[in-house]
């Protein structure tokens, strides 16, 4: 069997940051078309939140995968907004940072929109063989990201 030449445009980087967009821009078109509360950033910062009470703002960029300060914008608007609060605790001996909890309101915004993506996804259109493939898939690309990140010593 012969293999496909390969070249950036048909490789699985390619591949992952294709889907990992048209994903990414499918959930923002929803959250808009849905009028929640929070858009799908916002949404992905209050789940981090919500799982992690008191995580500090480069503690969830590191979950997220994204840069300290594109966390920043969006803890402000949440703040602001009433759905989480920020607490002043000292690391080390000097340095204050700002622990992040979410609030009974942030809760309901958020279990908004994680309830209506749990129900649209048990109740899709897509047959239990495709789901099974779509989580097999997912458990098999997290297991070689730890093995790219131990193999590459990478920290993030």
């Amino acid at each position: 069997m012969k293999r496909k030449e390969i070249s950036y445009n048909n490789s699985i980087e390619f591949a992952a940051e294709l889907f990992t967009k048209a994903l990414r821009e499918a959930l923002r078109k929803i959250h808009k078309e849905m009028n929640f509360e929070i858009n799908h950033e916002e949404y992905i910062i209050l789940e981090t939140i919500a799982l992690n009470p008191g995580i500090i703002q480069i503690d969830i960029a590191k979950k997220i995968i994204t840069k300290r300060s594109y966390i920043c914008k969006f803890l402000s608007k949440l703040e602001e907004r009433g759905y989480i609060r920020r607490e002043n605790a000292i690391r080390g001996t000097r340095q204050i940072i700002m622990k992040n909890y979410i609030t009974k309101e942030g809760e309901r915004v958020y279990k908004k929109v994680r309830d209506y993506f749990k129900d649209k996804f048990e109740n899709s259109k897509f047959e239990n063989e495709k789901i099974k493939i779509v989580e097999q898939t997912t458990d098999t690309l997290f297991k070689m990201a730890e093995e790219i990140k131990k193999e590459y010593n990478l920290k993030f």
